[in-house]
C-alpha cells in the first residue's frame, strides 16, 4: 500500500501535468496551413499595444514577409484595375525615387527624364534609399497587419501583389527613354506632314498602302530603312485616333474620331494622286 502511495505525484506536479497535456495534440490528424505566429515564439497577449508589437524581437519568416510586402508595394497597385479594363499609370516605385532623388541629389539630368515619365536609371544612393524606405515601412506593415489578422494574412497578401504586380510589369509597356521619345517626336511630325499632303477623308485604303506611300514620300524611309512597318501602323492609328472638334450649328461643339481601324487594317481615309516627293 505504501508503495503505491509513493508513486503518486506530490500536488505541486500537477500544473506541469496539465501544461504537458494542454501541449500534446488531441488528435493524431495533421494540421494544414503555415505556421502561425504563436508556434514561433512567446505568445503576444491580447491586449498588447501597438509598441510591443513594433518592438518584439523579429522571427525569420518576418524577413519574407517583409520583403514579400515591400515588393508589392514598390510595384504599386496599378494591376488592380487591369481587370476591370482601366488602366493606371501610378508606378508607386518609379515615382518614390524621384521623390527620394529630389532630396539626395536635386536638378540631375535623370530627375528631368523621370518628370516627363521618361526611363531614367536612378543613382546607386538613390535606389539603395528608396529601398531602405519600402523596407522600413513594410517591416512596420507586417507587424501591425500580424497583430490584427495573422502572417497568414500577410504572406497571402504579398505574394499575391508580388506575383500579379510582377506579371503585370512585364507585360505592360515600357517606359522610353529621352532618345527614343525624341525619335517618336520626329516621325510623328514626319507623318502629320505626310498625311496632309497625301491623306483625304473620301474613300478606304489599306494600312499597308499607308506604309508603302510614306516609305515612298521620305527617301529616308524607303527599303525598311529608319522606321519599322509596326511603327508606321502605331502613327497611323494614333495619327487617326485623335479626336477632331468641330463646331456645329446653334454652337454645339462635337468631337469625334476621324476614322477608327477596321479589324482588317482599313481606314476611312485614301491616298491622293499627287507625285511622290523625291521622284521627279
Amino acid at each position: 500500500m505504501l508503495d503505491a502511495l509513493d508513486v503518486v505525484p506530490p500536488a505541486t506536479s500537477f500544473p506541469v501535468l496539465l501544461d504537458a497535456l494542454d501541449a500534446t495534440p488531441r488528435s493524431g490528424n495533421a494540421v494544414l496551413g503555415p505556421v502561425s505566429r504563436s508556434t514561433r515564439g512567446p505568445p503576444v497577449e491580447h491586449g498588447s499595444s501597438l509598441v510591443e508589437a513594433l518592438t518584439a524581437t523579429p522571427m525569420p519568416i518576418d524577413a519574407l514577409l517583409v520583403l514579400l510586402l515591400a515588393a508589392g508595394l514598390y510595384i504599386g497597385p496599378d494591376f488592380l484595375l487591369t481587370p476591370l479594363g482601366l488602366t493606371s499609370n501610378a508606378r508607386l516605385g518609379y515615382r518614390t525615387e524621384a521623390a527620394v532623388g529630389a532630396l539626395l541629389s536635386p536638378g540631375e539630368a535623370w530627375l528631368v527624364d523621370r518628370a516627363e515619365g521618361l526611363a531614367a536609371p536612378a543613382p546607386l544612393l538613390v535606389q539603395v534609399a528608396t529601398g531602405a524606405l519600402y523596407l522600413l515601412f513594410s517591416y512596420a506593415l507586417e507587424r501591425v497587419l500580424t497583430v490584427a489578422a495573422s502572417d497568414t494574412v500577410v504572406f497571402y497578401l504579398g505574394a499575391s501583389t508580388s506575383i500579379w504586380g510582377g506579371l503585370f510589369e512585364v507585360a505592360r509597356p515600357r517606359l522610353r527613354t529621352r532618345s527614343q521619345e525624341e525619335q517618336r517626336r520626329a516621325w510623328e511630325a514626319d507623318f502629320a506632314r505626310f498625311a496632309e499632303a497625301r491623306l483625304t477623308a473620301s474613300g478606304t485604303c489599306h494600312e499597308t498602302e499607308i506604309v508603302r506611300a510614306f516609305r515612298r514620300y521620305y527617301p529616308k524611309y524607303r527599303a525598311g530603312r529608319g522606321i519599322t512597318d509596326s511603327d508606321i501602323f502605331d502613327l497611323m492609328r494614333r495619327w487617326m485616333s485623335v479626336p477632331r472638334t468641330q463646331l456645329l450649328p446653334g454652337g454645339a461643339i462635337s468631337t469625334e474620331i476621324v476614322s477608327a481601324r477596321s479589324a482588317a487594317g482599313y481606314y476611312n481615309a485614301a491616298l491622293t494622286k499627287e507625285p511622290d516627293v523625291g521622284l521627279g
